[in-house]
């Protein structure tokens, strides 16, 4: 699967995820259409992201892993954990660094919220 797959992938299921957590926030009065569009478009880029760091991190430890002589499940375990954890990290990176919240907050003043 190569790294811009992976990403659309990543992109795709957190956008929709978010956009279902989202819209039962707002029929429920918890939040505001504007904070919900900030939320939807940030957990995207963030899905983004993380299936892309993932989708690289998978692909070269398969190449690492092929260059070492690894075959069949012990191969397999690593490149699923190599791409599992490089999509953690990533993620990681986008909630504590601020720039989730940042992205939000753009989307949210942009669609005339707080």
């Amino acid at each position: 699967i190569g790294t811009l797959k992976a990403g659309g992938i990543g992109a795709a299921v957190s956008g929709v995820v978010s956009g279902i957590q989202n819209l039962s926030r707002v029929s429920k009065g918890f939040e505001t259409s504007a904070g919900a569009a900030g939320n939807v478009a940030a957990d995207t880029i963030g899905g983004l992201l993380a299936g892309a760091t993932g989708g690289l991190a998978a692909g070269g430890a398969s190449l690492a892993l092929r260059a070492m002589g690894a075959t069949g499940l012990p191969m397999t375990i690593g490149i699923v954990a190599a791409g599992a954890l490089g999509a953690v990290a990533t993620d990681v990176l986008f909630q504590s660094s601020g720039m989730r919240e940042g992205l939000a907050r753009s989307v949210r003043r942009a669609f005339g919220g707080y």
